[in-house]
């Protein structure tokens, strides 16, 4: 994973916010968080991981 360069960083934190916003879907549904949290969460998950394909793209 080191020494990709940043097309391969970029492309590996998408899979990792992607990933852990799977894992807070399963929080939220085992209501282990605030109801708020996936109506933050959702928004933020999408800007970052299309900054970051954006940046992977370039």
């Amino acid at each position: 994973m080191t020494g990709g360069g940043a097309r391969s960083a970029a492309l590996n934190l998408s899979i990792g916010f992607l990933a852990s916003l799977v894992l807070d879907a399963l929080f939220t549904r085992y209501r282990l968080t605030p109801d708020w949290w996936m109506s933050l969460r959702l928004p933020l998950t999408l800007a970052t991981v299309t900054c970051l394909l954006i940046t992977a793209a370039l």
